[in-house]
């Protein structure tokens, strides 16, 4: 066994012993509200149900533990170790709520939405599945075995008909996670699903007698408890993207409002360099689109690409409205300026703890290639040049992001310099800066495919005449008429 299995090996161990108070705490604590008293002794009489209810509580939280070892698509900046720390409370906080609303409602108003939601945004929506499906088996051993034994002549079928309701919300929610929503969005969504899964606990109500009450009455408390759970999920979510760090696509949008400080200080002392960023951001979302990866990601990468630039913004053609300081420069030192702008950006993103697909984004989206105008510029000054140390000092992309943060860099500064006069002609250029990438070795890095890039290409090319679309010259038609 080598050192890195050993290592999970041990975490896992670790783990699985740490679940052990957790899973008792978490029946504990759902039986004690299922009897409607909490001390030490409130569960004495049922201990039989007890000790098996724990039992199978420990052993789905271990299996939801193995599989968050095994999960390898989480939510960006989310590790197993936030997933361990998430999950399992969540669980156990809708599983006592699940047997509060049980004992003084109804089992029909359990909010299984909520873990489904919640764990399925911050960590995956298959994790959030598996969790949903989890706290409904866990709420349904905590609320019948007691009842059951403990007040016979209170339980119902309900009480385990209930969990066939919970698993089909679960199931249902998951296709509204998948979803790329904002935040409305994906809360009517939510009640959406909610008034339509309802109506299997109304049918499962039937059980209890086939009565319009017990139907209407069954479908009134399955949108009730949807309906808080969504509630909750919406008030609780911003208080778990700030203590866990991790970025939801509502996270990611945020930080892409032309408000943020940030964005309005670049836009103030670095205003060419804003634009840009805009402009980028513009291609960067519809490539993203184009091959199927985050949009909102693509975006926030595009937005802050360029961060280093504030620094020393006259240094920067677009910035400059006249002065040039680097004719006072000599070629060297003009690239020493313009290269630090990328480990610049990346170090300040890095303190402002963004996510690493943006801090690579700033730091690798000119990978190592060189700055040709001054590799020209000193060339014509005379003696020996070595192209290499006119090269960007980064490495080349390593994420689909950073790559195509560097395409949709280079054409929009081109296009933008030199519009060009076709499609014909914006199409060569393009495909020029794609296949000089690929042979600089700049996409070597990146699991990037032939197929994607051609994509990419594509979709600069529809985007960016309507970046650089004409405008009517009125001065000139009003002296015409």
């Amino acid at each position: 066994m080598d050192l890195e299995k050993k290592l999970v090996l041990k975490k896992q161990l670790i783990s699985a012993a740490a679940l052990l108070p957790s899973a008792f705490a978490a029946v504990y604590f759902a039986y004690c509200l299922m009897l409607g008293r909490i001390n030490i002794f409130a569960v004495r009489n049922i201990y039989y149900a007890f000790v098996p209810a724990f039992l199978v509580m420990y052993a789905l939280f271990v299996t939801l533990m193995i599989y968050l070892f095994s999960e390898k698509k989480f939510t960006y900046n989310c590790t197993v170790e936030k997933a361990e720390l998430i999950t399992f409370p969540v669980i156990a906080m809708t599983v006592w709520i699940n047997c509060a609303m049980a004992a003084w409602v109804s089992p029909y108003a359990t909010p299984i939405a909520f873990t489904v939601l919640l764990i399925g945004v911050l960590v995956s929506p298959r994790c959030g599945l598996y969790s949903g499906l989890l706290s409904a088996v866990a709420s349904a051993i905590c609320i019948a075995p007691p009842v059951y034994f403990y007040l016979p002549g209170e339980f119902g079928v309900s009480f385990a008909m209930s969990a066939v309701a919970d698993f089909v919300t679960a199931f249902f929610m998951l296709f509204v996670i998948n979803r790329r929503y904002n935040r409305f969005a994906l809360t009517w969504g939510a009640i959406a699903v909610s008034l339509g899964t309802a109506l299997v606990g109304a049918v499962m109500s039937l059980l209890d007698g086939w009565t319009l009450r017990n139907f209407f009455g069954g479908y009134a408390l399955g949108v009730m408890g949807n309906v808080v759970a969504v509630c909750a999920f919406t008030a609780i979510l911003p208080v778990f993207e700030y203590f866990s760090r991790i970025w939801t696509d509502f996270k990611l949008a945020e930080i892409c409002g032309l408000d943020q400080p940030v964005l309005r200080k670049m836009s103030e002392e670095a205003p060419g360099t804003f634009n840009h960023a805009l402009n980028v951001a513009n291609l960067a979302e519809n490539c993203a689109i184009a091959i199927g990866i985050d949009p909102y990601m693509a975006r926030a990468c595009a937005y802050y690409h360029d961060m280093g630039k504030m620094n020393d913004p006259l240094y920067f053609s677009e910035n400059q409205t006249g002065y040039n300081p680097h004719d006072d420069l000599i070629p060297e030192v003009s690239v020493a300026k313009i290269r630090r702008h990328t480990r610049d950006g990346y170090e300040q993103l890095r303190k402002m703890r963004f996510p690493d697909e943006i801090c690579k984004a700033a730091l690798e989206h000119h990978g190592d290639s060189p700055i040709m105008f001054f590799y020209t510029k000193a060339k014509g000054l005379g003696g020996d040049v070595n192209i290499e140390d006119f090269r960007y000092d980064c490495p080349t992309p390593t994420t689909k992001y950073s790559a195509i943060i560097m395409i949709c860099d280079i054409c929009e500064s081109m296009t933008r310099a030199v519009q060009p006069e076709s499609v014909q002609a914006l199409e060569k250029t393009v495909d020029k800066v794609i296949k000089d990438k690929l042979a600089d070795g700049q996409f070597d890095d990146t699991d990037i495919t032939m197929e994607e890039l051609h994509k990419i290409g594509e979709t600069i090319v529809k985007v960016i005449p309507g970046m650089l679309h004409k405008r009517i010259d009125y001065a000139k038609a009003k002296e015409e008429r």
